[in-house]
């Protein structure tokens, strides 16, 4: 066999892989279609979904924040267990929802951890934050790898819905609420290595919810900083000793 004949299988062969890839992707995204993009979910987690308006952050998601709250009245927080409330935009599998939902746990509990205290029991100025995570749609990470190879371009994304609010541990009455809902595709949700990953871009999304939950409530500024009890103690100590240093 000569060489031409050899560069000539050589490129049959490379033609026909890129066909297979390119028709791999083609078939993936025909697949992948019905939850390429997730709406805003209405699965009764919420008691009220008539109040919830445009967020400011996400127009796509529906928010509320109670008018004239003075959140002055608040110091801590708490966050009941994340729950899984399907929406019919396909469950995950059980050890990915478990991953999913503890994430979203931590996530909330972060946010919130800027602005206040962490609270063992309810009680006056103390919020509860409620959450469930409603859809959840996975990339498939071979289609896209064959896509990328072959096209330069991925087909399928991840993407994540959730429903959450934040009420008054005392009198349960609500502060706060969001329907968020991210979709995959953008660089913010990992960029080109997040559509290698199953549910990277999913529990990316949740994350940016996390943080639209707590712009819906505190607002888009610098978060307020606390200081634990105790931390203030010390704090008063230290400078109670420091003055009396300075008298003698």
């Amino acid at each position: 066999m000569n060489a031409n004949t050899l560069s000539a299988c050589r490129q049959a062969r490379l033609t026909i892989a890129t066909l297979t890839a390119r028709a791999a992707a083609v078939s993936a995204c025909l697949l992948a279609g019905a939850c390429a993009s997730l709406q805003p979910t209405h699965t009764g987690f919420l008691n009220d979904y008539e109040s919830l308006r445009p967020n400011a952050a996400q127009a796509s998601e529906g928010a509320f924040r109670k008018s004239g709250l003075d959140l002055g009245h608040y110091h801590a927080f708490m966050i009941a267990p994340v729950v899984f409330k399907s929406a019919g935009h396909g469950d995950p599998d059980p050890k990915a929802l478990q991953t999913l939902t503890s994430d979203y746990q931590e996530a909330l509990r972060s946010v919130f951890a800027k602005r206040l205290e962490q609270a063992n029991e309810p009680g006056p100025g103390v919020v509860i934050v409620r959450a469930a995570v409603t859809g959840v749609c996975q990339a498939h990470p071979v289609v896209n790898a064959l896509a990328m190879a072959a096209v330069f371009v991925p087909v399928t994304a991840g993407a994540a819905s959730s429903e959450a609010e934040v009420i008054d541990s005392v009198s349960g009455e609500r502060l706060a609420a969001l329907q968020g809902v991210t979709n995959g595709g953008r660089a913010f949700l990992g960029g080109p290595v997040g559509y290698l990953s199953s549910y990277g871009q999913a529990r990316r999304a949740l994350t940016r919810q996390a943080d639209h939950l707590a712009s819906v409530l505190f607002g888009s500024g610098e978060p307020r900083l606390t200081i634990s009890t105790a931390t203030a103690s010390v704090a008063r100590a230290t400078t109670d000793s420091a003055a009396q240093s300075t008298s003698n």
